[in-house]
C-alpha cells in the first residue's frame, strides 16, 4: 500500500465519526475496518467512510489486514479492548483516559512491552504543532519567567443518569472526559507538578459535574477547571514576569485555529501560529504511522512516563473530589479480564527454605509506599505472572496502607497459597516482645491472612 497504515476502528461513535473523516485527510493513513457493537451501524459507517465492517471487535482484531487499530469504546471499555488489541499484535492507538485509574495504564504499557506492539494514549491535541510551538515560546522565555497557569474545559449537557456523563458504571464525570485535557496541558507545557488538590461537585450519579484541582509548581501554581454541566471557557493562558500567553479553542487546534496570542507587559501583541494544514485527528494518525516506520513501540510526544503520571494525577484528583469507580476496587481478574496465572509469561531462579513450603523466588517484590489497590496490582499481577512468588512488606509501610492493598490483591486474585509473604514489624521505637505481638496481628488482619511465611 505504498507505505500506508491500514487501521481499523472499533465503536461507530462521535469520535470515530471524526477520526475517520479526518483520516482521509492523513498522509500515510487508510481506513480498512470497522466494528462495533450493531454489525448494521459497522456497515452504515463504512458506508460513509469507507473499508469493511467486522460483526465484532474481536473479528476485527483477528484480521490479517489491519496494521493498526484506533479504540474509540466508552471509558469502561477502554482497558479490556487495548489488552486485546496488543495480544493479536495490533499497534494501538486508544482514546483518551487510556485507563480508569493508574492500575490499568501501568497493566496496558506493561502488555505493549511484553508483545513489542506499539501503544498511544490518544491524547490528539497535544501531538499538533501547535502546542509544540507553545512549549518553545514558553522554554524559551518569551513571557519570561512562569508565574501562573489557567486552563478550563466545561459544557453545558443536561443531566441524563444513563448517559455515559452521568453514568458512573460508565465511569462518567468530568474530570476524566474533559478535565484531563487542563491537566494534561499544564504538565506538558510546565512539566511534573509538586503536588495536587482539588475539590468537585457531585451529580446525583455520583459522578463529578464539576470539578477543580490545584497544582503545586513550588513557586506558582496551575488552575484547572472541568465541567460537564456549566459553561467553561476553553482556554489555555500561561502567566509570566515579562507577560502572558493564550491559547483559545486549545483542544481542537487545526488549519483554521492556530493561533497562540503573546501579550506583552508593556501591552503589546504577537500572534504566533504555524502551517499545519492537516486537520487535528489526520496529525494524530501520522505520529502513529511515524512510530510505526520507525519501529517504534511507544511514542515520543505521548509517552509512557507521560500517560502513567497523568492516570496517578487523575486518581489523586478523583481522591480528592470524591470520585470512585467499580474499577478502583479488584476482583478475581486481572485487567485483561483474565485471572493471573502463575509463571505464565514467564519463569525466575528460586529457593527453598525450611518451614516454608511454597518455593520462593530470588527475586522480591518490595511494596513500600504503595498506597492504592489497582496500583499495586499491575505491578503484582505481571510480577506473579512473570514467576515471581515473594512480596516484601511490612507493618510500618505508609502507615499500614501498603499491607492493605497487598492483602487486597492476594484476597481477590486468590494466590494466598502460592505466593510467599515477607513481613516485618517490631519497629523502632517499638522493639519490644508485646510491640511484636501487637503489629503481628495488626499486619495480618490488614493483609486479610492467617499466616506470614517469614
Amino acid at each position: 500500500m505504498d507505505g500506508k497504515i491500514r487501521w481499523g476502528i472499533l465503536a461507530t461513535g462521535s469520535i470515530a465519526d471524526t477520526f475517520a473523516s479526518d483520516l482521509k485527510h492523513s498522509h500515510y493513513g487508510v481506513l480498512f475496518g470497522v466494528a462495533s457493537r450493531s454489525f448494521a451501524r459497522a456497515q452504515a459507517f463504512c458506508d460513509t467512510h469507507g473499508g469493511t465492517p467486522s460483526h465484532d471487535y474481536a473479528a476485527l482484531l483477528a484480521r490479517d489486514d489491519i496494521d493498526a487499530v484506533y479504540i474509540a469504546t466508552p471509558h469502561d471499555a477502554h482497558v479490556v479492548w487495548a489488552h486485546r488489541a496488543l495480544e493479536a499484535g495490533k499497534a494501538t492507538l486508544c482514546e483518551k483516559p487510556l485507563g480508569l485509574n493508574q492500575g490499568e495504564v501501568l497493566s496496558l504499557y506493561g502488555a505493549a512491552a511484553r508483545n513489542n506492539v506499539l501503544l498511544v494514549e490518544a491524547l490528539m491535541y497535544v501531538m499538533h504543532p501547535r502546542m509544540h510551538l507553545a512549549r518553545k515560546l514558553v522554554s524559551d522565555g518569551e513571557i519570561g519567567t512562569v508565574t501562573g497557569f489557567s486552563s478550563g474545559f466545561g459544557f453545558s449537557f443536561p443531566f441524563t443518569p444513563e448517559h455515559r456523563l452521568y453514568n458512573r458504571d460508565r465511569a462518567g464525570g468530568g474530570m476524566l472526559d474533559i478535565g484531563i485535557y487542563p491537566l494534561t496541558a499544564a504538565r506538558f507545557l510546565l512539566g511534573e507538578p509538586h503536588a495536587l488538590s482539588g475539590e468537585a461537585r457531585l451529580a446525583p450519579t455520583g459522578v463529578d459535574a464539576e470539578a477543580r484541582a490545584i497544582l503545586d509548581y513550588g513557586n506558582f501554581a496551575a488552575d484547572l477547571h472541568c465541567a460537564i454541566d456549566t459553561d467553561i471557557a476553553w482556554q489555555i493562558s500561561v502567566m509570566g514576569s515579562d507577560g502572558k500567553l493564550v491559547i483559545d479553542q486549545p483542544w481542537h487546534s487545526g488549519p483554521d485555529n492556530q493561533s497562540i496570542v503573546v501579550t506583552k507587559a508593556d501591552g503589546s501583541v504577537q500572534e504566533f501560529s504555524t502551517a499545519e494544514t492537516r486537520p487535528l485527528y489526520a496529525v494524530e494518525a501520522d505520529h502513529v504511522a511515524d512510530c510505526l516506520q520507525r519501529g517504534d513501540i511507544a511514542s515520543d510526544l505521548v509517552s509512557p512516563e507521560f500517560s502513567i503520571n497523568t492516570a496517578y494525577w487523575l486518581d489523586r484528583w478523583r481522591t480528592a473530589g470524591g470520585v470512585t469507580y467499580d474499577a478502583d476496587t479488584l476482583g478475581p481478574t486481572g485487567f485483561d479480564a483474565n485471572p493471573p496465572v502463575a509463571g505464565r509469561h514467564g519463569i525466575m531462579p528460586m529457593m527453598h527454605m525450611d518451614g516454608v513450603d511454597t518455593p520462593i523466588s530470588r527475586l522480591v517484590l518490595g511494596t513500600d509506599n504503595q498506597i492504592d489497590a489497582p496500583t499495586l496490582a499491575a505491578m503484582a499481577d505481571t510480577f506473579f505472572e512473570q514467576g515471581g512468588t515473594c512480596f516484601d512488606t511490612a507493618h510500618i509501610y505508609s502507615d499500614g496502607v501498603s499491607e492493605q492493598v497487598l492483602g487486597a490483591w492476594i484476597k481477590a486474585r486468590g494466590v494466598r497459597d502460592q505466593i510467599v509473604i515477607l513481613g516485618k514489624g517490631a519497629h523502632p521505637p517499638d522493639c519490644t516482645p508485646d510491640a511484636m505481638a501487637r503489629q503481628l496481628d495488626e499486619s495480618l488482619n490488614r493483609l486479610q491472612t492467617e499466616y506470614i511465611d517469614i
